[in-house]
C-alpha cells in the first residue's frame, strides 16, 4: 500500500508539472519555461523504488506530457530555431531529463526539411550511453526507438547527412544490443534469494526489448539478403554472447516471429549454427521447434502446403508423367515427376530415407542412436506474461500487434515462381477437367504449363532440404535434447515434410527412433537403475531457471496424436518404433492413445483386411476394451471394419475380436457381441456358397455366450430367431432349426417376465412364420410349442393375443403346406374363450373386435373354415356387450374400432361378393 500510495503521489505531481507546461506553450510561447516544468516533471523518473509496472505508468504518464512539447515543437519551429533548443536542453542538470528533452528536440528536429538525421541519431545513441541503470536505462532507449521510428532513413542513397538505411540498420541494432545488456545486467542486482523474484520483472520487461526488433524489421527497404548478411549475424552474435537463457529464448523467439519466412529459410544454417552455440541450460527444442514452425504456417498461409499436396496427388495417379511423356514440347533435359505413391510405399515402414528422397543427409548423418540418453532436464521458464496488464497500455507501445504485421514478401523471383507454380496446378487441374469431357482419353499439356510445374518440383525440392538440415544439426546436439524436446521437435518436423512431400512417410520410424533413443529400444524390457540426484553446496546462478518436472507424457502424447490425425491409421501402426514409444508409456497414457486410435479409425472407415493388421489394433485396444464403459459403443462400430477376402478370413477376424472383447467383461460382451453376431450374419449372405459351418458355430457361440450374462437373455433370444430366420433364407434348415430351438431353451429358461414373453413371442411367431425350407414335422412342432407357450402366459388378454397370432402360423397363403384349417380355427376360437372369460368388459370388448379382425382377414384369404357364418355371431356378440355396457367412456375406443372394420366391411362388397353374406 505504501507502494501504491507513493506512486499515486508521483503521478500527481508529473500530472501537475505536465498542466504548467502546456499552460507556459499556450499562454505566450514560453518555451524555455515549458521546458523547465518538463525537465521537473522528468525527475520523477530518476527513481528506483518501484517495480517494472509502477515505473512504466510513470512512464506513460511522461510519455504523454512529452507528445504535447513535441507536437509544439515541430509546429513551432519557425518561431525557435531547434537547433539551438537542442543544445539548450543538454544543460539540464540531471541526465535522466537531459536524455528525455534531449530525444523529444532531437527528433522533432529531425522531422523539419534539410536536417542533420544521421548526426542527430549518432548522438542520441551516444549520450544514452551515460545512463547504466537496467530499469531507467531501459526505458530511455525504448523512448528513443518510439520516438525515431517515424524518422529513420530507408534508402540506401541519400544526400550528405540525411543518413542511409544501414544507418537506421546500425542505430536500431547498437541501441537493441545496449537494451538486452541492461536487461541482462538487470537479473543480477541485489541479494541471490531475490533471483526469481527479478526474473519475472524481466519477463514483464522483455516487450520493450523485443520491440528493437520488430522495428528492424518494419523498416522499409530490408530485403533477404541485407537480413542475411547485414542483420541477422549482429542479432545472432549478441543473443549468442549474451549467455542469458531468458533472453536468448525470448529475443529468438520474437526475431522468428518478426522478419518474413521467406527470409528464414534462406539463413536456416545461419540460425542453426547460433543455436548451437546457445547456454546448455536454454531450452533448446522450443528454439528449434519455433523456427519449423514458423515455416509450416508460410506453408500454409502462402497455400504452397495445397499446391505441394496437388502436386503429390497428380504424382500417385501418374498424371504428370504421362502429360510429359505426350507432350510434343517437351524439352530433352525436362525434370521428370517424382516416384508414385506405391513406389514410395514399397519399403517396410521401419526402412530408412534414402538421400535422394527427402535431399536428406546421408544416412552415416543420422542421429547416433548409441548415445546414453540426455540426464539433465531441460529449463522450462519462457512463459511471457500477459502483455496487456504490463507494458502494452498504449497505441504506440503496443508491440504484441507489431509481432505478426512484419510479413514482408519475398523477392520478386521468388513471388512470381510461387504465382507461376500455382497458375501451373489450376491449369494442370483444368486440362484434366477438360480429358474427361472429351474422348480422348488423355488431353495435352503446353510447355509453359511443364515448365510452371516443374518450377513448383523445384520449389518442393527447396522445402525438402529444409528437413535435411534440421535432421543433421539434431543429430550432433542430441545429448542436449531431452525425451520432452525430442518428442516436440519431432512432432514439428513430421508436420513439416508431410505438407512439403505428403506421399514420404518412410521417416517417421527414423523419427519415433530419435525420440525413444536406441538404448532405450535394446532394453525397454530391462528395469532401469535409478540415477542418483546430482547436489552441490555451491550456489548456482542458474537454479531458479529451473522449472518443474516437463510434461513429457504430454508431448508424446500430442507427437503420437500427430501422426495418426495425418497419415492413415494402418500406416502409423506398421511403424515399429510406435509401439516401442507407446508401451513406454505408463497405463493411462496408453489408454489415452488407444483411445485416440480408435476414433481415427472410426473416422477414417479403415477397413481391417487380415490378421496381421487386426492383432495389432487388437492388441493396441487391449486397456480400451478393459477400460469401463465409455468407449464401447465405439467398439462395436469397429467390428463392422473387419472385412476379409474370404470367408474363412472374416471367421478369423471375427473370432479374434469376440476373444478380445471376451477380456473385458460383460459390460464390453454386453454392446460388442451383438455386433460380431449382426457382421457374422452379413459375411453369411455374402458368402452363401462357401464353408458355412465355422460361420454358424460361430454364431451360435457368440448368442450363448451374450445369454449367458444375467438380464440379457431377450437381446439373446432375439438374435437367436433372426439367425434361424437367415439361416433358412440360406438354404440352412438344420442351423436354423438349431437356432429356433436354442431361442425356444432360452424363453422357457431364462424370460419369465410376463410382459416380455408375450413380446418375445410375438417375434418368434412373426420369424417362424416367414421360413420357408423347414420340413413338415419340424415346423409343427416349432408352431405347436408357440401356440403352447401362448396359452401359458399370465395375463388373460395375453392369452387371447397370442392365440389370434398363432393362428397365422397355420395358414400361410403363400405355402400350401403352412394351411391347416382346422387348427387355424381352433387358435381362433380359443381366442374368443379366452376373452369371453375376461371378467374386464370394456378389455373384452376390444380384444373381440381385435379378434374379429384376424377373422376377416383369413375370410378375405380363403380360408375355408373361417366362414360368414362365424364372423356373424361374433359381430352379433360385440353388439350385445356394447348394449349391455353403459361405462360409456370406457367403451369409446373399441367402440370406435368396431364402427371402423364395420365401415371396412360394408366397402368391400362391391369388389368382393362373398362380404355381402357378412350382416353389419
Amino acid at each position: 500500500m505504501e507502494g501504491q500510495a507513493a506512486l499515486d503521489k508521483s503521478l500527481e505531481f508529473i500530472r501537475g508539472q505536465a498542466a504548467l507546461m502546456r499552460k507556459s506553450l499556450d499562454a505566450d510561447g514560453r518555451l524555455l519555461v515549458a521546458t523547465k516544468y518538463a525537465s521537473t516533471m522528468l525527475s520523477e523518473l530518476r527513481t528506483q523504488q518501484y517495480s517494472p509496472k509502477q515505473y512504466y505508468e510513470l512512464y506513460i504518464a511522461c510519455f504523454d506530457a512529452l507528445s504535447q512539447l513535441g507536437s509544439y515543437l515541430r509546429e513551432d519551429h519557425k518561431n525557435h530555431h531547434l537547433a539551438d533548443i537542442y543544445e539548450i536542453v543538454q544543460y539540464t542538470g540531471h541526465v535522466v531529463p537531459r536524455l528525455y528533452l534531449m530525444i523529444t528536440v532531437g527528433t522533432a528536429y529531425m522531422s523539419i526539411p534539410n536536417a542533420p538525421v544521421k548526426d542527430i541519431l549518432t548522438d542520441l545513441l551516444e549520450m544514452c550511453r551515460g545512463v547504466q541503470h537496467p530499469l531507467r536505462g531501459l526505458f530511455i532507449r525504448y523512448y528513443l526507438g518510439q520516438r525515431t521510428r517515424e524518422h529513420l532513413p530507408s534508402v540506401e542513397n541519400a544526400p550528405s547527412g540525411k543518413g542511409t538505411l544501414s544507418d537506421s540498420i546500425k542505430f536500431v541494432i547498437t541501441n537493441f544490443i545496449e537494451m538486452n545488456k541492461l536487461w541482462v545486467r538487470y537479473q543480477h542486482q541485489g541479494h541471490s534469494r531475490e533471483w526469481q523474484k527479478r526474473l519475472n520483472e524481466r519477463k514483464e520487461l522483455q516487450i520493450i526489448v523485443g520491440s528493437n526488433l520488430v522495428r528492424l524489421a518494419q523498416l522499409d527497404g530490408i530485403t533477404s539478403t541485407v537480413f542475411a548478411e547485414r542483420i541477422l549475424p549482429q542479432i545472432l552474435e549478441q543473443v549468442v554472447q549474451c549467455r542469458d537463457v531468458l533472453a536468448q529464448e525470448y529475443l529468438l523467439d520474437v526475431l522468428v516471429m518478426a522478419f518474413p519466412a521467406e527470409y528464414h529459410l534462406e539463413t536456416l544454417e545461419q540460425y542453426l549454427a547460433a543455436s548451437e552455440r546457445l547456454n546448455p541450460q536454454t531450452a533448446l527444442y522450443k528454439i528449434l521447434k519455433l523456427s519449423i514452425d514458423r515455416l509450416i504456417r508460410h506453408l500454409k498461409d502462402s497455400n504452397l502446403a495445397e499446391q505441394f499436396s496437388q502436386l503429390s496427388l497428380m504424382e500417385n495417379s501418374n498424371d504428370l508423367e504421362n502429360a510429359e511423356g505426350k507432350s510434343k514440347t517437351q524439352t530433352p533435359n525436362a525434370k521428370s515427376t517424382s516416384g508414385s505413391a506405391s513406389e514410395t510405399h514399397e519399403s517396410k515402414a521401419g526402412g530408412k530415407v534414402e538421400p535422394d528422397q527427402l535431399e536428406g543427409p546421408d544416412r552415416a548423418e543420422a542421429p547416433d542412436q548409441t548415445e546414453e540418453p540426455d540426464q539433465t532436464e531441460e529449463p522450462d521458464h519462457t512463459e511471457e506474461p500477459d502483455q496487456t496488464e504490463e507494458l502494452d497500455q498504449t497505441e504506440e507501445l503496443d508491440q504484441t500487434e507489431e509481432l505478426d504485421q512484419t510479413e514482408k514478401p519475398d523477392q520478386p523471383a521468388k513471388a512470381e515462381s510461387t504465382k507461376n507454380s500455382s497458375d501451373a496446378v489450376d491449369k494442370l487441374q483444368e486440362a484434366k477437367v477438360d480429358d474427361e469431357k472429351t474422348d480422348e482419353p488423355n488431353g495435352e499439356l503446353s510447355e509453359q504449363t511443364l515448365t510452371e510445374i516443374q518450377e513448383l518440383e523445384k520449389l518442393q525440392t527447396v522445402w525438402g532440404s529444409v528437413y535435411a538440415t534440421y535432421w543433421k544439426f539434431i543429430a550432433q546436439l542430441k545429448s542436449r535434447l531431452s525425451l520432452h524436446g525430442r518428442a516436440n521437435i519431432a512432432q514439428s518436423l513430421i508436420k513439416l515434410v508431410l505438407l512439403v512431400r505428403p506421399n514420404e512417410t518412410q521417416f517417421v520410424n527414423d523419427l519415433l527412433l530419435f525420440v525413444i533413443g536406441e538404448n532405450e529400444v535394446k532394453s525397454e524390457q530391462a528395469t532401469p537403475e535409478p540415477k542418483p540426484k546430482e547436489e552441490s553446496n555451491s550456489p548456482s546462478f542458474a537454479a531458479p531457471y529451473k522449472t518443474e518436472q516437463e510434461p513429457v507424457q504430454e508431448a508424446i502424447v500430442s507427437l503420437l496424436n500427430t501422426l495418426l490425425d495425418t497419415l492413415p491409421v494402418f500406416i502409423v501402426l506398421s511403424y515399429p518404433h510406435f509401439h516401442t514409444l507407446l508401451k513406454s508409456q505408463d497405463s493411462s497414457m496408453q489408454q489415452t492413445i488407444a483411445n485416440h486410435v480408435l476414433k481415427v479409425v472410426l473416422s477414417q472407415g479403415a477397413t481391417v483386411t487380415d490378421m496381421a493388421a487386426a492383432n495389432k489394433l487388437f492388441e493396441l485396444f487391449g486397456l480400451v476394451i478393459k477400460a469401463g464403459d465409455t468407449e464401447q459403443l465405439d467398439l462395436a462400430e469397429l467390428v463392422h471394419l473387419l472385412r476379409g477376402s474370404t470367408a474363412e478370413s472374416n471367421v478369423q477376424l471375427l473370432k479374434l475380436a469376440l476373444q478380445s472383447f471376451k477380456q473385458g467383461g460383460v459390460k464390453v460382451i454386453q454392446r460388442t457381441y451383438p455386433s460380431l453376431v449382426f457382421s457374422a450374419l452379413t459375411v453369411l449372405r455374402q458368402y452363401p456358397d462357401s464353408n458355412r459351418s465355422e460361420l454358424l458355430k460361430f454364431i451360435n457361440k457368440a448368442i450363448y455366450d451374450l445369454g449367458a450374462i444375467g438380464g440379457l437373455a431377450e437381446t439373446a433370444f432375439r438374435l437367436y430367431v433372426l439367425s434361424g430366420s437367415i439361416s433358412d433364407q440360406l438354404g440352412a434348415q438344420e442351423a436354423s432349426y438349431e437356432f429356433f430351438v436354442e431361442a425356444f431353451t432360452l424363453y422357457e429358461e431364462q424370460i419369465s417376465d410376463s410382459r416380455a414373453q408375450y413380446q418375445a413371442l410375438c417375434v418368434l411367431i412373426s420369424y417362424l412364420r416367414s421360413t420357408t425350407g423347414f420340413s413338415f414335422e419340424n415346423y409343427d412342432t416349432l408352431a405347436s410349442r408357440c401356440t403352447l407357450y401362448g396359452q401359458k402366459l399370465l395375463k388373460k388378454p395375453d392369452q387371447c393375443r397370442a392365440a389370434y397370432l398363432s393362428a397365422n402360423l397355420w395358414w400361410v397363403p403363400e405355402l400350401e403346406s403352412k394351411r391347416n384349417d382346422t387348427k387355424l380355427l381352433d387358435a381362433l376360437q380359443r381366442a374368443f374363450s379366452v376373452a369371453d372369460a375376461y371378467m374386464d368388459t370394456p378389455v373384452s370388448i376390444g380384444l373381440f373386435v381385435e379378434l374379429l379382425d384376424r377373422y376377416l382377414y383369413f375370410y378375405d384369404r380363403g380360408s375355408k373354415l373361417v366362414t360368414a357364418e362365424h364372423i356373424n355371431r361374433l359381430i352379433e356378440h360385440i353388439n350385445k356387450e356394447l348394449e349391455n355396457n353403459n361405462e360409456e367412456s370406457e367403451i369409446n375406443e373399441p367402440k370406435s374400432h368396431f364402427e371402423r372394420t364395420l365401415d371396412y366391411i360394408r366397402s368391400q362388397v362391391d369388389s368382393e361378393p362373398r362380404f355381402s353374406e357378412i350382416h353389419t
